[in-house]
């Protein structure tokens, strides 16, 4: 080996050794790398072609996926359709990454989606790294949603404090105005100040600089020889309190009784050195006038719960917002039960659609009257007749409801009723009586004298003429019983309802198909019951003769626990509804009403064209 040799190898070893040491701390500055890469706080990705090839734990962690799941996807895979500023997601995205592609560093807040679908809110940050011929996108991702929401709660509550702070602001801007004016100009700031009808004073602890005659007016005092402490000691207020309170505004509410006023004291400071602007506000009119409302609204409370008839306060909503004590008495409710509750549950007419939409169009001066079921915290209905009203307490429009209880007159006009139907029922059975015993025999001598004539030789004429006379007599006679029957039907009284419908149907049964169904059995109810019942069906059995072009009638009666039940119908032509409901459907119609309202019943009408009408009726029994 040639001496250059040897020191060739000796060259190569120490650049062998030296290059050793270069890869170790190459490693070592790796390791470090990686080390702080996965105990970083943020998330590293890595971006190439658009594609994420590589992230460290925290990107696992705050995307809620495994390394797995996230490596191979585009980044607008993790985010949703639309960002909040309406933009595309992928768009804006490719954006970014083109962007930082062309050398360009670039940071931005983003929404994102976690693997379980919720989002998140992270702080982007976008460097492009070039590895060989190779060009990488490097992501750091920090998740600020925490931040964010903070921020958020931050803004609303200092919305809050601005919206609170305006009223004071806007008081105090005239004043910052003043005082700016002040400075330029005084003596224009003094005639300002001296016209404005608030006291004003600007002052040190122990003088004024400025006093306008408002504040002296205010204060009683002619003349200008008293000092800072004499006014705050006429106002009851130490001085103490505000020029130890060195940075915040002072404001007091005084009642002063020398002087019988009520003031608001507001002190603002103007400078470090103990400038001070006092500002008096008489309020005395408004404290009376809070005074006067407070006293109507105790008078309003009186009569309120005083009155004998119910009163309900409903809110806009239609929620009741109070009850009178009579409301609550009469229908067994305690205040607890009826305050929030939605007023429509209350009360019940079958002919008003909504009960809160009828409320809401009683809009004019008058008190619009209709008479409600009311429902008792029993579950009883009694009769009321209910006045509407939209008010004003206060700033709020509220419904002034005035329920009166008439159920004492509900039961005279039931009383009333019931006497006309029992005079109209004496009256039928008076002319049946008559027709019978007094048309009866005429008609029964008529035919005794026609068969004495029929019996003698006689020539053709004059037979002919007696048997025509013998069957007018017969029909005669037929529609006498017929009349009498129908004014007092006999079948009624002695055999019973069913019988008696059952009679009246069979009468009819050559000409149409009847369905009768009966479960009274021997079952007997009152006279009064048992003829409204009876004339009520006779009068649907007349109009589907009449009027109804059907081909078959179908009644069932049943005495159920809840009262008795009668349902009827025909397969006729049918009626309209609100005839019915209006009772101008024929006079029938309006007998059927009133004989129900005795009764204290309602009818259940459904009609179609061409398809018949069915009638149901619920009589209570107790």
């Amino acid at each position: 080996m040639t001496f250059n040799g040897f020191m060739d190898k000796k060259v190569l070893e120490q650049e062998l050794i030296e290059l050793k040491r270069q890869i170790a701390i190459l490693e070592h500055e790796v390791g470090k790398y990686d080390l702080l890469r996965e105990t970083a706080g943020f998330a590293i990705m890595t971006l190439h072609q658009y594609i994420f090839v590589d992230c460290n734990a925290m990107a696992e962690q705050i995307f809620g996926l495994p390394k797995s799941e996230i490596i191979g996807k585009e980044p607008f895979v993790f985010s949703p359709t639309y960002q909040p500023d309406g933009s595309s997601s992928q768009e804006k995205a490719m954006d970014y990454i083109n962007a930082t592609l062309t050398g360009q560093s670039i940071t931005f807040d983003w929404e994102h989606l976690r693997g379980d679908g919720s989002r998140f809110y992270a702080e982007v940050n976008l460097s492009k790294i070039e590895l060989g011929d190779e060009e990488y996108v490097q992501v750091i991702l920090r998740d600020i949603s925490k931040e964010k929401l903070s921020k958020e709660r931050l803004e609303n509550q200092n919305k809050i404090i601005r919206h609170l702070n305006r009223k004071y602001q806007r008081q105090n801007e005239d004043y910052e105005k003043l005082l700016t004016e002040l400075q330029a100009n005084q003596e224009l700031t003094n005639d300002i100040l001296s016209t404005i009808n608030d006291g004003v004073a600007v002052l040190y602890p122990d003088k004024f600089l400025y006093l306008n005659d408002q504040m002296m007016y205010l204060l009683g005092k002619s003349e200008r020889d008293f000092s800072p402490q004499d006014m705050f000691d006429a106002l009851g207020v130490n001085m103490d309190e505000f020029v130890e309170n060195k940075e915040e505004a002072y404001q007091n509410w005084l009642q002063v009784d020398d002087l019988e006023k009520h003031y608001r004291l507001q002190i603002s400071r103007m400078s470090k050195k103990g400038l001070y602007m006092a500002h008096l506000t008489d309020y005395t009119e408004i404290k009376t006038a809070q005074e006067n409302v407070e006293k109507s609204e105790f008078k309003f409370r009186s009569i309120f719960h005083s009155s004998s008839d119910g009163i309900i306060l409903v809110g806009e909503d239609f929620v009741v917002l109070e009850t009178n004590k009579t409301f609550e008495y009469k229908y067994r409710y305690t205040a607890a039960d009826l305050i929030g509750v939605n007023v429509e549950t209350l009360f019940y007419n079958d002919k008003v659609s909504s009960f809160t939409n009828w409320i809401a169009s009683n809009t004019g001066e008058s008190m619009d009257l209709k008479e409600f079921e009311v429902f008792t915290a029993g579950g009883d209905s009694s009769p009321v007749e209910i006045g509407s009203k939209r008010v004003i307490l206060g700033n709020k429009n509220m419904y002034l409801l005035i329920v009166r209880d008439i159920s004492y007159r509900k039961g005279f006009e039931q009383q009333l009723l019931n006497k006309t139907i029992e005079a109209e029922e004496e009256e039928r059975k008076r002319i049946a009586a008559n027709l019978h015993d007094e048309l009866g025999p005429i008609l029964s001598s008529l035919k005794l004298y026609n068969n004495s004539i029929k019996n003698k030789d006689q020539d053709e004429q004059i037979k002919f003429l007696a048997e025509q006379f013998d069957q007018l007599i017969s029909e005669a006679v037929d529609t006498v019983r017929f009349l009498s029957e129908d004014l007092s039907p006999i079948t009624l009284f002695k055999g019973g309802l069913s019988k008696a419908i059952k009679k009246r149907l069979d009468a009819i049964a050559e000409f149409y198909d009847i369905v009768f169904e009966s479960h009274l059995g021997n079952i007997r109810f009152s006279e009064q019951i048992e003829i409204n019942i009876y004339r009520i069906v006779n009068e649907f059995i007349n109009n589907t003769i009449k009027h109804a072009d059907a081909s078959v009638i179908k009644v069932k009666i049943v005495n159920a626990k809840s009262g008795l039940s009668i349902h009827y119908s025909d397969n006729g032509k049918g009626i309209k509804r609100e005839l019915v409901e209006l009772s101008q459907a024929g006079r029938g119609i309006a007998n059927i009403m009133g004989r129900l309202k005795s009764l204290n019943s309602n009818l259940k009408f459904k009609s179609e064209p061409g398809r018949g009408v069915h009638y149901d009726i619920l009589i209570p029994m107790q």
